[in-house]
């Protein structure tokens, strides 16, 4: 999904040398310990973590999950990515994806909106001027 915003994505092993403060790290909880609302499948915290109910995604029939779980996680990288809270009114941005948003995910990945491409290059520029980046935008 990444790609199609010309974003890069590298996946670091919790093991990898190449850690530091630019790095994001994915946890997944339990809907019990979530501090999230009782539909939430994940959230972008403070800096770069990222939690994932994973109960709530292991809900889904299993032919879904890889597919939910594959958005919830750009969904959340894209709020760190973008340095705001925000969400679009389609596409993998959405708040509150519907019962239709969840069968076209099944064909084919929820595009990004043309205002959540830019947010992504523009905080992305202004991470680059501030000697802090995360992500690597290509193009």
């Amino acid at each position: 999904m990444f790609r199609t915003a010309a974003v890069k994505i590298d996946w670091l092993s919790s093991r990898s040398s190449r850690l530091g403060a630019d790095v994001m790290v994915v946890s997944f909880v339990a809907a019990h310990r979530s501090q999230f609302s009782q539909r939430a499948l994940g959230a972008a915290l403070q800096g770069t973590h990222i939690e994932v109910v994973y109960d709530r995604v292991k809900a889904a029939p299993p032919s879904m999950r890889p597919t939910l779980l594959a958005h919830v996680l750009v969904q959340e990288i894209t709020h760190i990515l973008q340095g705001i809270s925000r969400h679009s009114q389609e596409g993998v941005m959405k708040a509150n994806w519907t019962d239709a948003d969840y069968r076209a995910m099944l064909r084919k990945p929820l595009p990004f909106t043309p205002e959540d491409i830019a947010l992504i290059h523009m905080s992305q520029v202004k991470r680059a001027h501030n000697g802090r980046f995360v992500g690597t935008v290509s193009g």
